[in-house]
């Protein structure tokens, strides 16, 4: 929120876990951050392989959960690259520890 994001204009915040895939698979959303077994479990409970999706980008974080963002295919390429270079700056902080 801090960035700029506006929920339901740039931001879609899902409360049930199975919406995120489909909403993905939809071309409704084109990034989302979950865990890889998070995203296992909701695209099973939809009846859907995980292979439909690949992790992108991951998240690393001071304990030692993982997480992943995961973009649409058909996501601009721009947007991408903002995201990739926001965590390429965070990564550079001193502040953030790394695992």
């Amino acid at each position: 929120m801090n960035q700029g994001f506006e929920a339901g204009k740039n931001l879609d915040v899902a409360a049930d876990a199975s919406a995120i895939p489909r909403k993905l698979l939809a071309g409704r959303v084109d990034l989302t951050m979950t865990t890889e077994y998070t995203m296992f479990e909701a695209l099973k409970h939809i009846g859907m392989p995980y292979d439909l999706v690949e992790r992108g980008i991951e998240i690393k974080e001071v304990d030692t959960n993982r997480a992943c963002f995961a973009f649409n295919l058909d996501s601009d390429p721009a947007l991408i690259n903002i995201v990739l270079k926001a965590l390429e700056e965070d990564n550079k902080d001193p502040s953030v520890v790394q695992p």
